[in-house]
């Protein structure tokens, strides 16, 4: 799988309320310049702060939201468009730290989240 990432940008405008008919409206930037190029199968951990753009990255490249600037490419498809090809090959299971065991090794921890979905350990070495 190529991937893609070339000075992706998200902002989100968050609105504050002042009073009951008062609001006030800033602008949030969960994503600022994010660049990288995958070439090769490989997995890949993404790993930061709460609040530091990472579902946020995720959801740009399956497609769920769209970039405020720059550039995403998954095998030739662009996300956004929602071909129907490029959505049979991706597919997205968010988890809470409550899923990862501290006295688990991360393939483990993996491993009994594929038990918990009824996957196959292999799907997840292809």
């Amino acid at each position: 799988m190529h991937i893609f990432i070339k000075n992706v940008s998200k902002t989100f405008t968050v609105s504050k309320r002042l009073g009951f008919f008062k609001q006030e409206k800033k602008m949030f930037n969960a994503l600022s310049n994010i660049s990288f190029e995958i070439n090769e199968p490989t997995i890949l951990t993404i790993i930061g702060a709460n609040g530091a753009g990472k579902t946020t990255l995720i959801k740009n490249m399956l497609g769920l939201i769209a970039p405020t600037e720059g550039m995403v490419s998954i095998d030739g498809y662009n996300p956004y468009k929602r071909d129907k090809k490029y959505l049979k090959q991706v597919g997205f299971v968010s988890g809470q730290k409550r899923v990862l065991k501290t006295d688990l090794t991360p393939f483990d921890s993996i491993f009994s989240t594929c038990l918990f979905y009824d996957m196959k350990i292999e799907e997840i070495n292809d």
